[in-house]
C-alpha cells in the first residue's frame, strides 16, 4: 500500500512522482517480497494514471483497477462557482494476476462496486508543539475495506508513507501484520511516538482486574458488579415478554425472506447466528457442512495456503 504524494501543498516530502522513481519503487518492491501473489494499491492523482499503468505494467502486474474514495461530509470552503473536490482515486494491481489473489467478496456484482464511501478525517493527529502532522491523514476505514478485500487476517502488509498511520491502524483492524516505512523524519519520530501509545493503551485495557480477596463478593468491586447483574437478570425474567415474532427470518446470504416452512437447520458454520438460508443459496462445503457464499470461499482460501495472500 503506497501512498504517492499529490504536490498540492507546500510539504517538504511532497514531491511529484516520475517514471523512474516507480520503476525503482516498484523493483524494490518485488525484491523484497517473498510472497508469489500479492496486490499493490496505489493512492495518486487522476493525471499520474496512465504513468502508473505503464510502470506497473512494465514490472508485470495485471488487471489494474482503478478505485474511487467519496469523502462524505466533506465541506471545504471553496467558491460557488467551482466543485466540491471530494473524491480521491488510486489504483489496485495484481501479480501475477487477479486469478491468483484470493478474494473476501461477495458474488453479488452489487457488494463489489470500486469506490468506498467514507467520510475524511476531520481530527488530525498533531506533533507535541499542536502541528499537524500530516494533511493527508487518511481514515482506518479505507484501508481496512480494501485490505480486508484481499487479505486474510494474519497476512502482512506493507504500508510505505506511513505518515499519521491512517492505513497502518485500517490494516491492524482488519487482523492483518503490518511493516510500515515513512522516510519524513518527523512523521516518523511522531507517528513511532503514536505507536507506543496505542500499545500501552491496549496493554491497559487487557490487564487482569485486580480483586481484593480480603473484600467479601458483596463489598468489592467486582461482587456489586456481579449483585447488580443477578438484580437485572432477575427482573428481567419477571416481566412479561412480549409475544414471539414467527415472521420468517430474511437469507443471510441473499437478503430477501425465507419462506414460512424454512429448514432452520441451514446454517452458515461460521457465521451461525441462528439466521438460515435458502437451500438455493447455501453451499456444501466438506463434512457436510453449510457455508454462506464469502464464508465458503474464506473457507477454501484457508484451506489452501497457495491461493491465499500474504501480502499487500
Amino acid at each position: 500500500m503506497f501512498d504517492l504524494p499529490y504536490n498540492l501543498l507546500d510539504l517538504t516530502w511532497d514531491v511529484a512522482i516520475t517514471r523512474t522513481f516507480m520503476d525503482n519503487f516498484l523493483k524494490q518492491v518485488i525484491a523484497i517480497n517473498n510472497c508469489e501473489n500479492y496486490v499493490v494499491v496505489l493512492y495518486h492523482t487522476m493525471s499520474m494514471t496512465s504513468m502508473l499503468y505503464d510502470a506497473l505494467s512494465d514490472a508485470h502486474f495485471q488487471h489494474m483497477t482503478p478505485f474511487f474514495w467519496h469523502k462524505t461530509a466533506h465541506l471545504p470552503q471553496t467558491p460557488m462557482s467551482s466543485y466540491t473536490q471530494s473524491v480521491e482515486c488510486g489504483t489496485i494491481a495484481f501479480k501475477p494476476s487477479r486469478d491468483k489473489i484470493g478474494f473476501n467478496m461477495s458474488r453479488d456484482p452489487r457488494h463489489r462496486h470500486n469506490f468506498i464511501d467514507t467520510p475524511s478525517v476531520t481530527t488530525y493527529r498533531r506533533d507535541d508543539n499542536k502541528e499537524v502532522i500530516n494533511p493527508c491523514q487518511k481514515p482506518p476505514a479505507l484501508a481496512k475495506w480494501l485490505v480486508s478485500n484481499h487479505c486474510q487476517p494474519g497476512s502482512t502488509v506493507l504500508v510505505c508513507g506511513a505518515g499519521a498511520l491512517g492505513e497502518v491502524e485500517g490494516a491492524v483492524e482488519a487482523g492483518c501484520h503490518v511493516v510500515a516505512v515513512e522516510a519524513d523524519k518527523h512523521q516518523f519520530e511522531q507517528s513511532g511516538a503514536h505507536l507506543v501509545k496505542m500499545a500501552e493503551e491496549d496493554a491497559k485495557r487487557n490487564e487482569p482486574e485486580d480483586v481484593n480477596e480480603e473484600k467479601s463478593p458483596t463489598t468489592s468491586k467486582k461482587g456489586k458488579v456481579e449483585k447488580k447483574k443477578a438484580t437485572k437478570q432477575t427482573k428481567e425474567a419477571t416481566e412479561e415478554k412480549p409475544a414471539e415474532d414467527t415472521t420468517p427470518p430474511n437469507c443471510i446470504d441473499c437478503g430477501n425472506p425465507l419462506p414460512t416452512g424454512y429448514d432452520k437447520s441451514i446454517v452458515c458454520v461460521v457465521c451461525n447466528d441462528g439466521a438460515p438460508m435458502h437451500y438455493a443459496c447455501a453451499q456444501k462445503g466438506t463434512n457436510d457442512q453449510w457455508f454462506c457464499t464469502d464464508h465458503l470461499t474464506a473457507s477454501l482460501l484457508q484451506g489452501s495456503p497457495s491461493q491465499g495472500v500474504d501480502s499487500q
